[in-house]
């Protein structure tokens, strides 16, 4: 019996032969949307204060790891591509999740970058940015030009534009900081 990476990835949604299947691409969806919010009650919280403290900032930390390691779990079970697993994804909430990380990504990295002492947490924030970059990348692979993914990634990034455009505005400037610290004089 020859198994490969794909019957596998496929089992996570699909378990054939039980006499209930229970689609673990979708109930890892539902736990990030769960930590998404975590995070963002987190966010409301710090939101009005001038810094995150200690307790606040490891509370971040945990959160953002978890938060990582799902989206990272997620991207393994859509990359090869599996076409079954990107379509399970592409009509679950996963565009829900999304638009609040763009949400606290734009938020905390304006509120993280006008304090030296939370810098260690921006740090982690743009690596969970990163994570969720690849997985967006990942459900694009392999999928046909106008394709529904790549138009529901649209929808997704219109309805988030003026947090992206944060987000964008904010690696410009770290870009030109750049520049400045590595120009000649």
């Amino acid at each position: 019996l020859y198994i490969t990476f794909a019957d596998f990835q496929n089992y996570l949604r699909n378990q054939p032969g039980n006499s209930t299947s229970i689609n673990l691409i979708i109930c890892t969806v539902d736990y990030l949307l769960r930590l998404q919010e975590s995070i963002m009650d987190f966010y409301w919280h710090y939101s009005s204060k001038e810094v995150v403290d200690e307790a606040g900032k490891q509370n971040f930390l945990k959160a953002l790891s978890v938060c990582s390691q799902v989206f990272n779990t997620i991207t393994e079970t859509i990359q090869g591509p599996c076409v079954g697993n990107q379509m399970a994804l592409a009509n679950s909430r996963l565009w829900d999740a999304i638009n609040g990380f763009f949400f606290l990504f734009a938020h905390m990295m304006d509120k993280l970058s006008k304090n030296h002492t939370q810098l260690e947490l921006l740090r982690e924030f743009l690596s969970l940015q990163k994570d969720m970059i690849v997985l967006m990348l990942s459900m694009l692979e392999g999928n046909v030009l106008n394709g529904p993914i790549g138009k529901q990634m649209v929808d997704t990034l219109v309805e988030s534009q003026q947090n992206v455009q944060i987000i964008l505005k904010f690696f410009d400037m770290f870009l030109k900081l750049k520049d400045l610290t590595t120009s000649q004089a």
